[in-house]
């Protein structure tokens, strides 16, 4: 099936003063203008079309939820791969923040597959998700849930 988990861990090493590889905005700007984010989990050690399948999922996601509630968290050793597997999100109105190796400190990253999960102004991590390629239903149900609580939290 799928991973979906809530906890309570606070992501002490992720900094505020994280720029986007666009220089267009930096972390602790996209947190404080929303409740609550949703944020794919990429590195360069993950399967190449899993990574492009996910970057076309959180780019029809986006309609639902609006850009500026996404972001991705990248871990490249090359800037220039980074560039060539996150193209398709060019001027989506996506971020993308370049993070280092075990930065996050979640379990989940031990998988190797692009993840999904949620952050809140205070750091605390929720709704952890890793699809499974090819059970496309999955997705859907991740990202419905995801809007359920965002909507419900803007009210």
């Amino acid at each position: 099936m799928f991973f979906e988990q809530k906890t309570n861990s606070s992501i002490l090493n992720v900094k505020d003063s994280l720029e986007s590889v666009d220089h267009k905005i930096r972390f602790d700007s996209l947190l404080r203008a929303h409740n609550e984010l949703a944020i794919l989990r990429i590195n360069d050690s993950n399967c190449g079309l899993c990574i492009e399948v996910e970057l076309e999922e959180i780019l029809s996601f986006k309609t639902k939820l609006g850009t500026n509630q996404i972001a991705v968290f990248a871990t490249f050793k090359s800037e220039r791969n980074l560039k060539l597997m996150t193209n398709g999100l060019s001027g989506s109105g996506i971020p993308i923040f370049t993070i280092d190796y075990g930065e996050l400190k979640l379990p989940v990253d031990e998988v190797n597959a692009p993840y999904y999960f949620t952050i809140n102004s205070n750091h605390i991590v929720n709704h952890t998700f890793v699809p499974i390629r090819g059970i496309k239903p999955l997705n859907e149900s991740y990202f419905n849930a995801i809007s359920h609580v965002f909507s419900s939290q803007s009210k």
